[in-house]
């Protein structure tokens, strides 16, 4: 019977029917999947718990529109309290707009103290402490935003607030004038001559050539090689991890004893006298490189010339090395380098008086590139700076810092809010794109020079771990007590930055649960900066 039911066909009526029973269906089914679209949008974009009655929708407009100096301020976005589940869409933009913020803080400390004028490492390890200082703080920053219990003992590890942690800038005085006192002392190498010298201490481009590259390693007084730039870095994260110490004792001490050593007028001082010392830094670095910078006004030569009586400035017998042109601006080869001022007659003295020439000089370092082979007249300009090398204070590196500078300017008045909070990382890649399409042409040449190149990024690894380099660890005793300061200071900061963190996240900011935080900001704190340490980095704080 089913068999002779299957080959009868249907009535037309049913054929309808069932259409109409398979498009309905469809509707149905289509409406389902727009409702769990909709539904999985709102939980990433405006809930993350349907219970949640307190949640707002994230005011998206707000958050992108760009503003007008004179224009009204819109609605602000919702407030999310601290353990209110976040939209996921949210987390993820608010996240990566943290972390944008971040990087400029965490890439330049690195930059800093392996540069050419300080521990004077190769690319290949400032590359790899740059990604070592990224590695750990994201590492130190779940610890700290994640609180932690010493089961019942009260105590605590972390704040549990938005506290990220990253390279402290506090360090880096302190490192510079530690690492080079450091240089400056012999080592346990014995030497005969500068090739008996193994380790870097001056670098020719990427290359460090024994017997060159470290010209005067080698102490002929005491036949021991100074110390080099590795043992220099690894001697400061080696002191730094015993000074943390000091960090994790005043972290156990009360609150209020902490607050009356630490009053928020010092805790300011603090902060805004590191941001003053690090102002020099930067326009070093704005000008062409904080080597040349140091060098140009530190170790400079003023050779002036004999007075004669007369008037002898038409032909005066100068011995300059800048007669002939070659101190002429952007034209002769010691342009930047050498400053002339010619002879001058002086009519009421009836006197010549003598032509006056200031150059670079490196006694100590004869024959660094590009510089001259001659000890007294060695010179030497900016280089770092892709194909360009130009003397510090060139119109075309202080232009490329304008560059940066305008256009953290125009995102900080025009922008919108989350422009505004990843300004810096976003003003530094604008001026790595300007430079990376501009060049330099010589007056009177048709060769183009590059500000970027490619070779550092190609020769770069794609992926690196931590310990890829090492250092090796030492105790250098006459930086102790200034890095012991320096923990004083960041224990300050991190108290600041803790009760800002509250403050902003709307939590109390007194009280044992207040304290708590503080506590545990503070363990965590020198228990970071001592980690950061062991994982090659410089030590990380609070921000």
């Amino acid at each position: 019977y089913k068999r002779v039911a299957l080959l009868v066909p249907r009535p037309p009526y049913c054929f309808h029917a069932h259409k109409q029973y398979i498009w309905n269906k469809a509707i149905r089914s289509s409406k389902m999947v727009v409702q769990k679209a909709q539904k999985f949008w709102d939980f990433i974009t405006v809930k993350a718990d349907e219970d949640d009655e307190e949640a707002e929708p994230i005011n998206w407009g707000w958050m992108c529109t760009p503003r007008l100096p004179w224009s009204k301020p819109g609605a602000p976005p919702p407030f999310y309290k601290l353990h209110q589940k976040i939209p996921w869409m949210v987390a993820i933009v608010m996240g990566f707009q943290h972390s944008l913020a971040m990087i400029g803080g965490i890439v330049s400390v690195p930059l800093l103290l392996a540069g050419p004028f300080d521990a004077k490492l190769s690319q290949a390890e400032k590359e790899y402490l740059i990604s070592a200082g990224l590695i750990c703080s994201g590492i130190l920053s779940c610890i700290q935003i994640k609180q932690f219990k010493f089961g019942n003992s009260g105590y605590m590890l972390g704040t549990g607030l938005i506290s990220v942690l990253g390279t402290s800038f506090t360090f880096v005085p302190i490192a510079r004038t530690a690492m080079a006192f450091y240089m400056a002392e012999d080592s346990d190498n014995d030497c005969q001559t500068d090739f008996d010298c193994k380790d870097a201490w001056v670098r020719v481009g990427t290359e460090a050539i024994p017997g060159v590259s470290n010209a005067g390693q080698c102490n002929l007084a005491t036949n021991k090689c100074f110390n080099s730039g590795q043992s220099a870095y690894g001697a400061f994260l080696g002191t730094c991890m015993c000074c943390a110490f000091l960090e994790l004792f005043l972290s156990f001490l009360p609150h209020r004893t902490l607050r009356r050593a630490f009053p928020p007028i010092v805790t300011g001082t603090c902060v805004l006298l590191i941001g003053i010392g690090l102002t020099g830094t930067g326009i070093k670095y704005w000008g062409g490189g904080a080597f040349c910078a140091d060098n140009a006004y530190k170790r400079s030569v003023t050779i002036v010339g004999d007075s004669f009586d007369g008037d002898f400035s038409a032909n005066y017998p100068s011995t300059s090395p800048c007669i002939g042109g070659n101190c002429i601006p952007f034209r002769g080869p010691l342009s930047g380098v050498c400053g002339y001022t010619p002879a001058k007659y002086d009519a009421e003295m009836n006197k010549t008086m003598g032509d006056v020439t200031v150059c670079e000089r490196f006694p100590t370092m004869p024959g660094v590139f590009p510089a001259q082979d001659d000890v007294d007249t060695s010179v030497v300009k900016c280089t770092n700076n892709g194909e360009v090398i130009l003397p510090f204070g060139s119109p075309e590196y202080v232009g490329l810092g304008f560059a940066v500078f305008g256009t953290l300017l125009l995102i900080e008045i025009f922008s919108s809010p989350f422009l505004r909070n990843c300004e810096v990382a976003l003003a530094l890649l604008f001026g790595f794109f300007i430079a990376g399409v501009s060049h330099y042409t010589p007056p009177d040449s048709d060769q183009k020079f590059w500000f970027v190149t490619n070779d550092k990024i190609a020769e770069a690894p794609g992926i690196t771990f931590l310990w890829v380099y090492t250092f090796p660890l030492s105790v250098y005793g006459p930086a102790f007590i200034p890095l012991l300061i320096c923990y004083i200071i960041t224990t300050v900061e991190t108290i600041g930055d803790i009760t800002a963190s509250a403050e902003a996240s709307r939590v109390e900011v007194s009280g044992p649960e207040f304290d708590g935080r503080i506590q545990g900001g503070l363990t965590a704190d020198g228990f970071c900066s001592l980690s950061a340490c062991l994982m090659t980095s410089p030590p990380n704080t609070t921000f």
